[in-house]
């Protein structure tokens, strides 16, 4: 067998691997209830989802023998294949001519690294700073848009609606208030004054008192604020015994996915026991509590800097420490990539990255496991720059240097 027909047959392999990967995420119902975003959904979060998702599938192509523009077009036709798919007959899923511009393009990346891969040290010297420096300013400015959001100039309160894809809840709601201000199922007639209060506050607060119903199957929403075309401002929702909520941040203003916020089990099995639902935002963290008769239970969700790579998980985010880690390690070993070889850069970079957010847009600071993933993320983007020989050697080595300057024995 040739070098030739190795690299194909690995192609094929990566091809099906990837082929696979991609159906599951694309073929798969999506979730259910009204998407709390700016019109044209979650546009930067699908972008780069998308986009990423096809590039294995272009290496497997570039391994196989194909060009970039044939493996581009090939990406396109399959794309083209799964939004028709989405469109006619899964749930849930809205097809659109980004996704299969992205989908494409993703593809034709992929299929361009394997047939450059030979010139790797001298277009990566090229990038490599504008990766780092998109990088750190991520991080950056990515904590700005932890805030709470509150667009619309007229806002509406929804008690218990119903929507496609969604239940009915089933109990009663007694009472729904946003920053002390009691509201109620129809137009909020004093917006701009509430408005005004909720933004100048230090915490937005959204309590709604309820008589419990039978536990829901699958989504029911409590309470909501919307304002119209921007969408909600702030919602809770009943899934079986459990809550969760969601508060609008700038994420959703810049097209991203805004996480939710969850407690489990905290509505009683019994039917008419009143509960007292309260969402509370800072800029540091979320708040959700439920008080009843004979219980109260509370969960907090802090806005560290790496909850900004939530909105590019693959699917709504719950809360849990670990989900958001992922792909901020991801975005540490490309740093340790692009300043591989170059310590004091990369530790002036990664110590950017975990203080800017917190000083600069009042985010909670970095915990253990956050400093814990950039650390380790980047001595492995180091130590696989070095592995991938992405820069050349500079010099001799020491050694080398010293042998050169001992004359030669007699």
């Amino acid at each position: 067998m040739t070098e030739g027909d190795g690299s194909r047959g690995i192609g094929a392999v990566v091809i099906v691997v990837s082929a696979a990967c991609v159906a599951f995420f694309t073929l798969s119902p999506g979730g259910a209830g009204p998407q709390a975003a700016v019109p044209g959904g979650y546009l930067a979060s699908d972008v780069v989802l998308n986009t990423l998702l096809f590039v294995p599938l272009g290496i497997g192509f570039g391994l196989a023998g194909a060009n970039p523009l044939r493996a581009a077009v090939i990406g396109a036709l399959a794309s083209g294949a799964i939004e028709l798919a989405q469109l006619s007959w899964i749930p849930g899923r809205d097809a659109s001519v980004h996704d299969l511009l992205t989908n494409a393009t993703g593809t034709a990346v992929g299929a361009l690294l394997v047939t450059h891969w030979a010139g790797r040290e001298r277009w990566w010297r090229s990038l490599s700073p504008w990766i780092a420096g998109a990088i750190v300013s991520a991080w950056a400015g990515g904590a700005f848009l932890l805030r709470a959001s509150l667009p619309g100039t007229r806002w509406y309160g929804q008690l218990a609606h119903d929507f496609a894809g969604t239940e009915q809840f089933d109990g009663r709601v007694l009472s729904l208030s946003l920053q002390g201000t009691p509201l109620h199922d129809h137009a909020i007639a004093q917006t701009q004054a509430l408005r005004d209060r909720a933004r100048h506050a230090d915490t937005l607060r959204l309590e709604t008192t309820l008589e419990t119903g039978s536990p829901s199957s699958g989504r029911a929403q409590i309470v909501a604020i919307v304002a119209g075309q921007p969408g909600e401002i702030a919602s809770i929702w009943q899934e079986g015994h459990s809550i969760v909520a969601r508060p609008r941040l700038a994420l959703s203003d810049a097209g991203l996915r805004t996480p939710w916020i969850r407690l489990d089990s905290a509505l009683p099995a019994r039917t008419g026991e009143a509960v007292t639902i309260t969402l509370e935002v800072t800029r540091r963290a979320f708040r959700l509590s439920a008080r009843g008769p004979a219980s109260a239970r509370e969960s907090s969700l802090a806005l560290t800097p790496d909850l900004f790579w939530s909105a590019f998980l693959p699917g709504e985010y719950h809360g849990g420490r670990w989900p958001p880690l992922v792909p901020a390690v991801l975005t540490y070993i490309t740093l340790g990539l692009a300043l591989g070889g170059r310590p004091f850069r990369l530790g002036a970079a990664t110590v950017v990255t975990l203080l800017a957010g917190p000083l600069l847009a009042g985010a909670a600071f970095p915990d253990a496991a956050l400093l814990g993933a950039a650390v380790t993320g980047t001595l492995a983007g180091a130590w696989l720059s070095s592995l991938l020989k992405l820069r050349k050697r500079e010099g001799p080595l020491p050694t080398e240097a010293a042998l050169a300057v001992v004359p030669p024995a007699d």
